[in-house]
């Protein structure tokens, strides 16, 4: 018995709303795992970005056993040929305890304070905030065998398997925890889990006994960028001499963190009474002492790649409003902050 024209008409509509709703509950569906996609990615990379910050942030200062808090100098004996007013010219800060981070915050137009030539920062997003954290490498070697005098210029230390990162015209720094002196490696050999040091010339501040460490010192700078798919992302500038004896661009190796990180908004804690703990967080702009910085606060705005929601979302982030009003985009958006203490900055 055969369908009717008006039974093939009603079966012909059913089907279509049936497939209708199929259509728009997979569109639906694609949707969500979109944005739920887009969000995971987001959080992702907040947490990796952060944890990165934080691991640098905690280091910042790092002077191996050396104790700030007893007042002792750290002593810089690189020989003035290659030294200009204290500050290595292999290094962007001077090496003293007072330098582990420099913070610079733009302001309308231009970046407070100015952002160093010696950091060598090429694409920075303007409106964004650059960091730069100076500490000694976790990596301490120790002396095989203590100087014959404090005008030994031979440093040997046992290294391990890793050499902990030493190369020629490096800036470290030889402690044993009541004196410091921090110099440049004018030779090296390298041996098996041993390194042999040497340096210029300049006076030791004390013979250093074989309980003594040598650090490699660091510096990495925190700066928002554009990768090369136009997207803002987190970069991270270490400063690796190339052993040429001179702070150049090739000097530095720039690495993206994680794409997508719109802004970097910081806020440092400055202890102004005698607590030792933040009292108030100012710009980077209105800190007048940066050994008095006890914490620092991060604030980050990440976005994704593409357009995943159905309509233009605005978000509040350092007290303005973010993809609000005309060309506002259809990107997820989010906000990560938190506070960091920086230990080694506390006596």
């Amino acid at each position: 018995m055969g369908f009717s024209l008006v039974e093939l008409l009603v079966a012909l509509v059913l089907g279509l709303v049936v497939s209708a709703a199929a259509i728009q509950i997979f569109a639906s569906n694609k949707g969500t795992y979109r944005l739920e996609n887009s969000l995971s990615r987001l959080q992702e990379n907040g947490r990796f970005v952060v944890d990165q910050m934080i691991n640098d942030l905690r280091m910042a200062g790092f002077n191996g056993c050396l104790s700030r808090g007893a007042g002792v100098p750290v002593q810089d004996i690189t020989p003035a040929a290659i030294a200009t007013s204290n500050d290595f010219v292999l290094f962007p800060y001077a090496i003293d305890g007072n330098d582990s981070i420099r913070g610079f915050n733009y302001d309308t137009s231009d970046w407070l304070p100015i952002l160093s030539t010696n950091l060598y920062l090429s694409g920075v997003v303007a409106g964004t905030d650059v960091i730069n954290i100076q500490h000694a490498s976790s990596c301490g070697a120790q002396l095989t065998s203590a100087p014959t005098s404090t005008a030994d210029t031979a440093i040997d230390v046992v290294v391990g398997p890793t050499n902990c990162g030493f190369a020629l015209d490096q800036v470290v720094m030889v402690t044993d925890c009541s004196v410091a002196d921090v110099f440049q490696i004018d030779s090296i050999t390298l041996g098996t889990g041993t390194a042999a040091l040497n340096r210029a010339g300049g006076t030791l501040s004390a013979i250093y006994s074989q309980e003594a460490s040598v650090f490699r010192w660091q510096s990495n700078t925190y700066f928002i960028g554009t990768d090369a798919n136009g997207q803002p992302t987190l970069f991270r500038s270490s400063l690796l001499p190339d052993g040429d004896n001179n702070l150049q661009a090739d000097d530095y190796t720039t690495v993206a963190l994680a794409s997508g990180i719109e802004d970097m908004q910081l806020l440092y804690g400055i202890d102004t009474g005698v607590d030792e703990y933040a009292d108030t967080y100012v710009t980077a702009d209105n800190v007048t002492n940066w050994d008095a910085v006890r914490s620092i606060r991060i604030g980050l705005l990440l976005r994704s790649d593409d357009n995943v929601t159905q309509a233009p979302r605005s978000i509040q982030f350092n007290g303005a409003t973010v993809n609000g009003g005309t060309g506002a985009d259809r990107r997820l958006r989010t906000v990560y902050t938190t506070t960091v203490s920086l230990r080694n900055n506390t006596p």
